[in-house]
This record gives structure tokens, C-alpha cells and sequence, in this order.
């Protein structure tokens, strides 16, 4: 296989090159769009392997390394240079040096002459999966597609966080002879809610209040990742102050800490404002003056 033939590129092209061509074939014959078409899922799979040899310019180079040419048919059983394909630096499988080819390919012919097959491992595969706000706190069961007509339960543990990468072993690419089947490796994101702001561990909210409630105290209903809970609210609360639920907010990298969930009160007026309750406030406000903007407030900066 000539991995650059097979995305349509050339040997000089670049990474983000590479990457454009093979999302282009990987959604033009992907198995879920091509149902029933013969060919699709080999060809998705040979799309897959082939960027995985030349994805990044490292990889390139150690391609170009790891050629064989004039190997003949009666060797290997097929016509054509062989390549030996390894997984990445990142995966399971290290890279082999070139100096070693040579008694790999030995002990690969002398393998098969004396069993009658070969063993190689199967492909690690790659997913990302995108979960909310209160799966990545309290945990999760997801379901996955890993491939055409297989999919498999990931379990999330409570506090994953975006790049979080879960580990499904013996549930990628299915190995050849006795080779053992690949790996999967699930990468998490975390999506961002329409409820809570994020900090670090700390959450914050803003919550509506009416004026009775912001002057008098209250309890009132929180939301939660968890589900809603009771917060008082105490007499003559500032508004610019932030009340605090403790442990409310994401998990600590150990598991056993939380940050916390800060709730900040927005008074909202009244939309009937009759002349009545007009002047009660200008009357109330005239016997009783406070002050809430300092006169050095009002002036800019000097200078």
C-alpha cells in the first residue's frame, strides 16, 4: 500500500495537507453512509491506515525508513515492495529502528515457513466522545459505535474532564492469524453548559430575585449538576456579593475535593410599578439616604 497514493497526495505535502485529504475520504466511505455498498469498509480502513503512517512529518520520515523493496513474490506470497507497518510513538507498539529490519524480516520469513501463518496485532482505534456537565461530575455510562454493527458501554468515571483519555483494551482492529486485537482509546470532551459558568473547579449562576426577597431574606431554589437545592438567602442581601454552596462544583483531580458553586442575585423590578409604589420608594429613600457611589468613582483615570 502506498499511503500517499491511496489519500491522493504527494510525498511533499503537509501535515494539515494530509489531515484535509483524509477527512475528505474518511466521510466520503465511511461504512455508516455507504450501507450495503461493497467495498466501502475495507477502503475506510485502508484510508485509516495509511494516515496513520504519514500523518505528521516524523511519521513521514520513519516511513521512508521503513521500505523494503525488491522482496519477490515467492518470499511473501505477494508481488510488490513490502512495507512493515508499525503503530506510532504514542500507541501501543514502539517504533523499530532500521538497523533491526533485518532480523526482523528474517524472523518473520523463518516464523512463517515453520507455522504456515502469520500473526500480527490488530489496529488501535481512535474516538472522541462529547459528554455533558453532569456526566463528567457524577459519572456515566455511555454507549459507543466503535464499528459497523459493534458497540460497546464506556464508563465515565465521576471528575473526567476534557482530554481525559479512557483506555478500551482488546476493542479496536481485529488482529490477523493469532494476533491479538487492538486497543480503543475514547477522548473525552466536556461540553459547555447553558446553566453554569466554569472556573477551574468553581461554578457560578446567577439567580433572579424580586426586591421582598433580596430586602427581607428568603430560602429560594438553587440549581445544581446534582438537582436543585435549598439556599437562604439572608435579610438586606448586596447583590454584588456571591453566596457559596460548598463542594458543588467539579471534582478535584484526586476525586475526594470539589470546588464550589458561587450564586450571584440579580434583583428584578416589579414590571407593574403603579404611581403608588413610586412614591413610597422616593419618600423612603428621602427619610432614609445611603450612599452607593463614591464621588471618586465618577472620575476617570488620571493621567
Amino acid at each position: 500500500m502506498d499511503p500517499y497514493q491511496t489519500l491522493g497526495v504527494s510525498p511533499t505535502a503537509t501535515d494539515e495537507e494530509i489531515k484535509c485529504a483524509y477527512r475528505k475520504l474518511s466521510k466520503e466511505y465511511h461504512p455508516d453512509v455507504n450501507l450495503g455498498k461493497a467495498g466501502t469498509e475495507s477502503k475506510f480502513k485502508e484510508i485509516n491506515a495509511a494516515y496513520q503512517l504519514i500523518k505528521t512529518e516524523a511519521l513521514r520520515e520513519k516511513y521512508k525508513q521503513d521500505q523494503f523493496f525488491g522482496v519477490s513474490q515467492g518470499q511473501t506470497g505477494r508481488s510488490g515492495p513490502f512495507y512493515r507497518e508499525t503503530q506510532t510513538s504514542e500507541s501501543r507498539y514502539s517504533h523499530a529502528h532500521a538497523d533491526d529490519f533485518e532480523d526482523i524480516l528474517g524472523s518473520f520469513f523463518r516464523g512463517r515457513k515453520q507455522s504456515g501463518h502469520i500473526d500480527i496485532p490488530g489496529e488501535d482505534y481512535s474516538f472522541t466522545l462529547e459528554i455533558d456537565l453532569r456526566d463528567a461530575v457524577m459519572g456515566a455510562e455511555k454507549e459507543i459505535r466503535l464499528q459497523p454493527g459493534k458497540s460497546t458501554l464506556v464508563k465515565i468515571p465521576p471528575g473526567t474532564d476534557t482530554g481525559t483519555k479512557l483506555k478500551l483494551q482488546g476493542q479496536g482492529g481485529p488482529g490477523f492469524g493469532n494476533g491479538q486485537p487492538g486497543d480503543a482509546y475514547i477522548e473525552i470532551r466536556v461540553r459547555s453548559s447553558d446553566v453554569f459558568r466554569r472556573e477551574g473547579a468553581n461554578f457560578f449562576i446567577e439567580v433572579p430575585v424580586t426586591i421582598d426577597e433580596v430586602v427581607n431574606g428568603t430560602e429560594i431554589e438553587v440549581p445544581t449538576v446534582e438537582g436543585p437545592v435549598k439556599m437562604k438567602i439572608p435579610p438586606a442581601m448586596d447583590t454584588a456579593k456571591k453566596l457559596c454552596l460548598r463542594n458543588k462544583g467539579f471534582p478535584g483531580k484526586d476525586n475526594k475535593t470539589r470546588g464550589n458553586l458561587l450564586v450571584e442575585l440579580k434583583v428584578i423590578m416589579p414590571k407593574l410599578q403603579d404611581q403608588q409604589f413610586k412614591d413610597f420608594i422616593r419618600e423612603w429613600t428621602r427619610k432614609n439616604p445611603y450612599q452607593v457611589r463614591m464621588p471618586n468613582d465618577l472620575k476617570g483615570g488620571q493621567g
